[in-house]
C-alpha cells in the first residue's frame, strides 16, 4: 500500500465514522503484517503506513474483533491480516477461524453479529385516566 492509498482508507474511514451509524461492521484483507491487533500497536514510526493506519483506526474508535492468525503460507510464519472492525466492542462475537476454502492461503473467518434495532415509529396513546 502507497502513502495515497492508505490516505484514501482513513479519509474513507473518517467519512464512515462521521456519519454517526448506529451499526457498521466492515471487513476486509490488510496488508500490514507488522500492526500488533492484540495491542493496536506497531513498531514502526510515524510517516510509516502502518503507524498511520492504527492512529486512523484509534481516533475514529473502531474496534478490531480478529486476534489469530488468518494467512499462512508454507514455512512463513503465519499473520494476521484479515480482520473485522466495528463501531461497538460487544457487536461482533463468536469470531472463528476455519480452514481456507481451495487453494487459498487465507483463512475462513465467521462470526455472529448482535444488532438492535430503534423504533422510530412509537405508537401516540392518550391517557384518559
Amino acid at each position: 500500500m502507497n502513502t495515497e492509498e492508505c490516505q484514501k482508507l482513513c479519509s474513507l474511514i473518517n467519512e464512515i465514522t462521521a456519519m454517526k451509524y448506529t451499526h457498521f461492521v466492515t471487513v476486509g484483507d490488510l496488508n500490514f503484517a507488522n500492526i500488533n491487533w492484540g495491542d493496536m500497536s506497531t513498531n514502526r514510526g510515524p510517516g510509516d503506513f502502518s503507524f498511520e493506519f492504527v492512529e486512523c483506526i484509534r481516533d475514529s474508535f473502531w474496534y478490531q474483533h480478529v486476534h489469530e492468525p488468518t494467512r499462512g503460507r508454507g514455512d512463513a510464519d503465519p499473520s494476521l491480516l484479515d480482520v473485522i472492525f466495528s463501531n461497538e466492542e460487544g457487536m461482533i462475537n463468536s469470531v472463528s477461524i476455519e480452514n481456507p476454502l481451495g487453494k487459498s492461503d487465507h483463512s475462513v473467518i465467521t462470526f455472529n453479529f448482535s444488532g438492535y434495532s430503534q423504533n422510530h415509529h412509537a405508537k401516540k396513546r392518550l391517557n384518559f385516566a
